[in-house]
């Protein structure tokens, strides 16, 4: 449960001010992908490290 929420929490809080930036400033969607991707991996990684420490219940 811990790594489902944190991880959609961080994946949001990574990913999508570069889709915002796309469609208000005119980034390349190119760009904005690769963006996504990295904060895609940037939100698991997160997600796995609050899922190790978290104290077992």
């Amino acid at each position: 449960m811990v790594f489902r929420v944190t991880g959609t929490a961080a994946i949001l809080g990574y990913s999508m001010n570069s889709i915002v930036d796309s469609i208000w400033k005119g980034v390349s969607w190119k760009i904005t992908a690769k963006y996504v991707f990295d904060g895609i991996v940037y939100g698991l990684v997160t997600a796995g490290t609050f899922g190790w420490l978290w104290p077992a219940a």
